[in-house]
Parts: C-alpha cells; structure tokens; sequence
C-alpha cells in the first residue's frame, strides 16, 4: 500500500513540474537570437521595420512585419528621464520619428539619424515657449540619432584604428554619457544598420 501511495505522489509530482513548463510562458531570448533566422521562419517582410524605444527600460526593439524579432540594451543623456524640451537639455526627444538618413560614422561605428525636430516637436516647442515652460531665447536643437558608442581614447589618444575598442561598457554600466541620442554597443548598432532602412518609423517612449 504504501509503495502505490509513493508511486502516486511521484507521479503526480512529475505531472505537476511537467505542467509548469509546458504552460510557462515561452520567451526568446532577444539578446541572441539571430534576425536572419526569424526572418527565414517567420518570412517576415523585410521591409516592413520598426523601432519602439523604452527609455524607461533602456530598449530598442526591433519589430519586423509587426514581430519582435530582437532587443537591445541602449542608454541615452544625462536627462534619460524627461522629454526633450530644447537644445542641451540633454534629454531624448519622445515621440514618433522617422530616419531620414543612415551612414557609417568614424567615433560611434554608424549613425541612424531621426527626423527630430518634426512638425509634432515644433509644436511642443512653441507652444512651451508661450506657456514660458522655456526661455524665449531658447532653440529646438536636432542631429539626434541612433549610434553606437565612442572609442576608448585613455590608453590610445586620438591615433584610433580598426583594433581600437569601443567604450562597450557605458551601455552594461547604464552610462548615460550621450547629448540626448540613443547609443547601443558597436555589435548591436553594426547589427541593426543592416535591417533599418531610411524612413523606418521610430517611436521613442518614456
């Protein structure tokens, strides 16, 4: 008798952890996994791309035909916490972009440049000019971007070539060390460039 009931208390045990797992919810790891990949078994279109930033999070997202295929740890200005509100604030604009103009860059790898300031932007900017929210001789800023992050020049000076390393650190230390850009590892934004046409729309969140 006793030998049944243990019999059944395993069983049920086994049954039990089998259920955890199998209805667990299923998550891909976004940091790993390969973007050639899920556009192959997903046949995902590719161009149909689109950027959602959670400066809350520190995250890029990258959804291709509406599927997230891919995130990556990011870090902004000394401000990562409000929006934009004029030039050297040195907070992220919030908002819905898009990239005007991508091209290799000679410090941060490459540089996806945003649309900011756009109409939406022009707006908030006048209209907190008139509320007195900021000084009237205040300007909007611009060249705000998506780029990787800068050379280690402690121990290599300005003589950089291709072996010199990049400061991959700011973006694992949550270093907000930018003028209000979105700055990924040079991995990551190496990656990205390749997926994210010009005119891809780009939706930055607090």
């Amino acid at each position: 008798m006793k030998k049944i009931i243990f019999i059944l208390l395993f069983a049920t045990v086994i049954v039990t952890v089998a259920w955890s797992f199998l209805s667990a919810p299923k998550s891909l790891n976004k940091t790993t996994v390969s973007i050639a990949d899920s556009i192959a078994k997903y046949k995902l279109d590719q161009q149909k791309v689109r950027i959602i930033i959670r400066k809350s999070d520190y995250k890029l997202d990258l959804y291709i035909d509406s599927r997230l295929v891919k995130s990556y740890p990011v870090v902004f200005g000394p401000d990562p916490v409000n929006d934009k509100t004029h030039e050297g604030d040195g907070c992220t604009p919030e908002g819905i972009y898009k990239i005007k103009q991508k091209y290799p860059h000679r410090s941060w790898s490459y540089f996806l440049w945003i649309d900011y300031p756009n109409e939406a932007a022009w707006k908030r900017f006048n209209d907190n000019k008139k509320k007195g929210l900021i000084a009237k001789d205040a300007t909007i800023g611009g060249d705000v971007g998506i780029h990787g992050v800068p050379f280690v020049t402690t121990s290599f000076g300005n003589h950089q070539s291709a072996d010199t390393p990049h400061a991959e650190d700011l973006i694992d230390k949550k270093t907000n060390w930018t003028l209000g850009c979105i700055s990924l590892k040079t991995n990551d934004i190496t990656e990205l460039y390749k997926y994210v046409p010009a005119g891809t729309e780009v939706e930055i969140l607090h």
